[in-house]
């Protein structure tokens, strides 16, 4: 499979500074799965900036854009399996 750029449902809410944002992403069920801080940048509408790098019959294994360069992280992890209905390709 060839990784593509695609969106992440998350709750956003205000970060520590001004320039970024605390994201919190759950499973369908309502279950966290994990939360971090991104620059504000790499948000839209609510929703993370993340590659898709592989995928199964229920989830998608992704890497938030920045999380590679220090610009961003999900609990000092750089990539995590979410629930495929979170992701969707999107135009910006």
């Amino acid at each position: 499979m060839k990784p593509y750029q695609a969106y992440l449902q998350c709750e956003v809410n205000p970060g520590m500074f001004h320039f970024e944002r605390s994201v919190n992403v759950y499973d369908e069920y309502g279950n966290p799965i994990a939360s971090g801080f991104f620059p504000e940048q790499h948000i839209n509408n609510g929703k993370l900036e993340v590659i898709v790098l592989e995928k199964n019959k229920s989830e998608v294994f992704i890497e938030p854009i920045g999380a590679h360069s220090g610009q961003g992280f999900l609990e000092n992890i750089r990539r995590v399996w979410v629930p495929k209905s979170s992701v969707s390709v999107l135009a910006r």
